[in-house]
């Protein structure tokens, strides 16, 4: 009962009226914090993100690389910058969305480890293999095979002297089953990616569901925190970025 046509209907029906605008390249605008000895935040202030690097003696970790491979680059442009000649070790990111796993083909290709829990290695190994061929990336002109390695409940990267810990905080999170979380000891300071909104001025107000679920989370795993970094500020300049751990408890304890 088929029936073949030589053209198809159209969908959409074009204005009479139109005029297409001519797309803008938007400008890129990074610079670097060092936040201590061995931890530096790369701010893409383009995208509203930050990228923390951490140095250990003899090699590097990145946590997070947001939306694109553009990003993954300038990333890794200011790395050189921070570590002349130390290797890019492991590249971690705090959940499978695109704000945090969008830049890190780029590190693949400076092959770079790549710590993942066990349920996005699937989609890992398909966005490492996807192709690249109408805006291309390093990782498309010169492939490199992807390289991981699993994080369970939780794992330590350590020189001797300095730690990064990395613990799965999954659905406490009440926002992805893949949750991570950064903990630093020596600084008190845990890296999440969205999960506070604590406001620059102003009365705190209470907590949402997320905040709530983070906070319970750092108090189940026992951390002692004192600073919390939210890497997405979205487009809001309103929202802090270092935000003080008792103000995050405050906003939680509001009745």
């Amino acid at each position: 009962s088929a029936q073949i046509v030589t053209n198809a209907s159209p969908i959409l029906e074009m204005p009479k009226i139109y005029t297409i605008q001519a797309e803008t390249e938007k400008q890129s605008d990074v610079s670097v914090e060092k936040y201590s000895k061995n931890i530096y935040l790369v701010h893409l202030k383009h995208d509203n993100f930050i990228s923390t690097v951490v140095e250990f003696k003899d090699y590097l970790v990145v946590a997070d690389a947001p939306l694109t491979s553009n990003n993954g680059e300038l990333i890794i442009n200011e790395v050189k910058k921070i570590a002349p000649g130390k290797p890019i070790k492991y590249f971690v990111f705090s959940h499978f969305h695109n704000w945090y796993l969008g830049g890190f083909r780029p590190f693949v290709h400076k092959g770079a480890t790549v710590l993942t829990r066990p349920e996005d290695k699937a989609y890992l190994e398909e966005l490492a293999k996807a192709r690249r061929t109408i805006s291309p990336d390093s990782l498309q002109i010169q492939p490199k095979q992807l390289k991981t390695e699993i994080i369970n409940d939780s794992v330590t990267i350590s020189d001797g002297s300095f730690s990064m810990k990395i613990y799965h905080i999954g659905k406490k999170s009440e926002h992805t089953a893949d949750c991570l979380t950064y903990y630093f000891p020596s600084e008190k300071l845990a890296v999440e990616g969205d999960l506070v909104w604590i406001k620059k001025d102003g009365m705190i107000t209470k907590a949402n569901k997320l905040q709530a679920g983070y906070y319970q989370a750092i108090k189940d795993l026992g951390l002692d925190v004192r600073t919390v970094l939210q890497s997405w500020i979205s487009s809001s300049q309103d929202i802090k970025y270092l935000i003080p751990f008792k103000e995050l408890e405050e906003s939680v304890l509001l009745k």
